[in-house]
């Protein structure tokens, strides 16, 4: 008799194990968009927020501007004609996320620093706990932007992900 319970219990808990549900956090750019928003609130009323038309990335701005570039390519050689692109300022940043499958290969290798003419650009991917996903993103700043904004920045994206 004794092995009986023995052998139910033992089923039961097994039965238990497989049929509860793990939470599985549904990460959605919205929650990150929200995360910063209720982050950076002395400077929210200048950020801006976009979804990019036929895209699956969030762009987040603040104190953006236009800039005239020339695109240097793998080569080394540089464009000979300008190109208009928007660039965060002197004191500005672009950040640019999007959600992909865990241990997506890119064909920059992460994570690395891009000194650009106007800006720089961290390049980094961040896994979602308990996913099989990863936040990838960019961050361009200008060289005088806050460096404690930055990291404030940064530790959005690590902490919302836990």
């Amino acid at each position: 008799m004794t092995k009986i319970i023995s052998l139910l219990i033992s089923i039961l808990m097994m039965a238990s194990f497989l049929f509860a549900e793990t939470p599985k956090p549904n990460m959605t750019l919205k929650d990150i968009e929200n995360r910063t928003r209720e982050t950076l609130t002395e400077i929210k009323s200048e950020l801006t927020f976009e979804y990019p038309q036929n895209t699956s990335y969030l762009l987040v701005k603040y104190k953006t501007q236009k800039f005239m570039v020339h695109d240097k390519f793998k080569t080394g050689k540089v464009s000979e004609k300008a190109r208009e692109t928007e660039g965060p300022s002197d004191k500005g940043f672009m950040l640019r996320m999007h959600i992909e499958d865990k241990g997506t290969i890119h064909q920059a290798d992460i994570p690395q620093r891009i000194h650009e003419t106007y800006w720089d650009t961290d390049l980094n991917e961040t896994v979602i706990n308990n996913t099989e996903k990863q936040i990838c993103w960019s961050l361009s700043f200008g060289t005088r932007t806050d460096k404690k904004l930055l990291e404030k920045i940064k530790n959005i994206i690590v902490d919302i992900v836990k």
